[in-house]
């Protein structure tokens, strides 16, 4: 345990609109805001500071009909306030229990959806932003690297938050050591082409051409609830993979919730199964993500587990749980439900990440013959007070594949200062370099190196970022407690 902590500062920042592109393909991108939180903590006598943010993206948080930005941010902005104003309450004067306090103020986040309008996954990621700065900024005071951090202190108070979780290790949460690269799936959208022949222009991007120029050999695709259009692009992409990779490589789906009835999920994943121009591609599938729609899983009835058994017993596909993953026991429900697989996502909280995975753990040792797995999915990150935060912390915490990457090679960065970015090619010259003004996240082909992240503090050498900096132009302060 530390002694006690104290937040010495904390503000929260909405930058401007950032074009964020889903894969690959040069199509008219949505503009997404990104919500930030610094803090600066004192621990020891010594002051350090950390920072967390997240695209505030609400075409994905908020799928409710009549839904709009205006409205999300909103919420999002309220809430962002609320948590500022009531961070150094909960924090400051008492020893560092990062579950106990954290879960309890994610409780409370949720709660300002229904005071505000929104849904708790959106309101919930303020919280998942404050817990990784606070960690950040107490880590960096203690000169440790926050991984190690958690590991020396036995993961605090983890196992606190339930009795079934006290046989399961700090070692089977988290990895010893980083590797020295780390690898990501890379997104395949509905709309990105697959040969070079399917684009319009030249110019496009192709999955082909991305495969040729970086070596990619892990993807994550996205289906729909069209069969048909489903098995006739998979058979592309198994043509393609056997040509350019051979039999070799990881491959997840995501049904992105497009699945509203059971029977037709059911007929997707039998086709998909059974075409024998997709064996390989079948055999090397790890899961399938998210099929029915998030709110689903509170309410699955009867046929709704026997489709989640026919689909792992009958055809050997498991279910991991994305969107629906909104609560803290989201994941133990799911697991009673049939299903095996619990995504990690920033966004719903580095914490919670770590509960999930001991949940797994806990429930793969009582039940034999049967393992629950966890993965990263959905990291729409490219910021130096993003990316390297996720860098350094899936690295170190298992998972049963590598972590899936969003919009990496159109997305650009678009929150920071010049000042900022030249500290970020500075400190993280193997992850960031500035050309024509811009701070530009390095491509790295299918892995990025951890070197740069491996020291005190979650993420780089140094926060980069100034709360203090006046531009507008760039991103806007929400709120400030000093």
């Amino acid at each position: 345990m530390t002694s006690p902590i104290t937040i010495t500062q904390a503000s929260t920042h909405l930058s401007r609109h950032i074009p964020f592109y889903l894969g690959y393909v040069d199509a008219p991108p949505m503009a997404v805001r990104k919500l930030i939180y610094w803090v600066e903590a004192e621990v020891n006598g010594k002051k350090a500071q950390g920072v967390a943010s997240q695209f505030a993206m609400f075409q994905w948080f908020d799928k409710r009909s009549g839904a709009n930005e205006a409205q999300f941010l909103d919420a999002i902005e309220k809430t962002a306030r609320d948590a500022v104003s009531t961070v150094q309450r909960d924090y400051s004067g008492k020893p560092y229990t990062p579950f106990a306090t954290g879960f309890e103020r994610a409780d409370m986040f949720r709660g300002k959806a229904k005071e505000y309008d929104s849904v708790p996954l959106g309101t919930q990621m303020v919280g998942a932003l404050e817990e990784m700065a606070i960690l950040d900024a107490v880590s960096r005071a203690l000169g440790k690297n926050a991984v190690d951090f958690l590991m020396e202190n036995d993961c605090f108070d983890l196992r606190n938050m339930d009795n079934d979780l006290n046989g399961v290790s700090k070692n089977e949460i988290f990895n010893s050591k980083a590797p020295e690269n780390l690898s990501f799936r890379h997104t395949v959208g509905l709309k990105d082409h697959i040969f070079d022949s399917d684009r319009t222009e030249v110019t496009e991007r192709s999955l082909e051409s991305i495969i040729r120029i970086h070596g990619i050999k892990e993807f994550k695709v996205k289906v729909n609830s069209n069969t048909d259009e489903n098995i006739v692009r998979l058979i592309k992409m198994a043509e393609l993979f056997k040509r350019d990779i051979g039999d070799n490589y990881v491959f997840t789906l995501d049904g992105n919730e497009a699945f509203t009835k059971w029977d037709d999920l059911i007929k997707f994943v039998e086709r998909f199964k059974n075409t024998p121009q997709l064996a390989t591609l079948a055999r090397n599938t790890k899961y399938l993500e998210q099929p029915f729609h998030r709110d689903l899983l509170k309410n699955i009835d009867r046929e709704g587990r026997e489709a989640i058994i026919k689909l792992n017993q009958m055809f050997g596909i498991k279910v991991l749980i994305d969107e629906s993953g909104d609560e803290h026991d989201s994941y133990r429900l799911a697991i009673e439900n049939g299903i095996y697989g619990g995504g990690y996502k920033t966004c719903k909280g580095i914490l919670k990440a770590m509960r999930d995975r001991a949940i797994a753990v806990s429930y793969t040792q009582n039940r034999s013959l049967v393992n629950y797995f966890n993965s990263p999915e959905d990291l729409t990150l490219r910021e130096p007070t993003d990316f390297p935060a996720a860098l350094s912390f899936f690295s170190r915490l298992k998972a049963s594949v590598n972590p899936e990457f969003n919009g990496i090679f159109n997305t650009k960065c678009g929150i920071s200062t010049e000042e900022e970015m030249r500290q970020a090619e500075r400190t993280m010259p193997g992850l960031y370099v500035v050309e024509n003004g811009e701070l530009k996240l390095i491509l790295n082909g299918n892995s990025y190196p951890t070197k740069d992240v491996l020291g005190p503090g979650l993420g780089g050498p140094e926060v980069c970022f100034d709360p203090m900096a006046d531009v507008p132009e760039l991103r806007r302060k929400i709120h400030l407690v000093s």
